[in-house]
């Protein structure tokens, strides 16, 4: 049975991010940090129901430019699933039932990528086979991905 996931999440976006919103399906509330310092690097963990399943999704914001949406869903059968999504500011206020839709349509062993070229930001999320995996998700200013990407 599932026990949750331990989630890391990586600001490289060249400012800090702060907690916006979050929402959980399924788990318990899991204390989110509050400030993720650019260049540093923030975890914690989400533990799963009585039935063994944790889902959730947090948003982060850096200042006026975006939102940044990371979810899981760790499931009894350690089928998980996670999703990511860079939005304008308030993109991503309660529409909880399209980002639930959006993260049962994920692959459960996935690793994905979204480019915003509008506010130019890359998000990377990773999600472990098992019951009680980890999740890294990272975001980096995309300035600094094709930078490392031409040496």
């Amino acid at each position: 049975m599932a026990t949750g996931a331990t989630v890391k999440l990586s600001n490289s976006a060249g400012y800090a991010l702060v907690h916006h919103n979050n929402h959980v399906w399924r788990g318990q509330n899991p204390v989110y940090p509050e400030r993720i310092e650019n260049g540093k690097s923030e975890k914690f963990k989400h533990d799963a129901d009585k039935d063994g399943a944790a889902e959730a999704v947090v948003v982060y914001r850096m200042a006026d430019t975006f939102d940044w949406l990371v979810s899981w869903y760790v499931a009894p059968t350690a089928e998980n699933h996670v999703y990511t999504e860079i939005g304008a500011p308030g993109s991503f206020d309660k529409d909880w039932d399209s980002i639930k839709a959006n993260l049962e349509k994920a692959s459960s062993d996935g690793k994905f990528t979204y480019v915003a070229q509008t506010v130019e930001y890359t998000a990377v999320v990773n999600i472990e086979k098992g019951t009680s995996p980890g999740l890294t998700a990272s975001i980096e200013s995309s300035g600094s991905a094709a930078g490392s990407s031409a040496n």
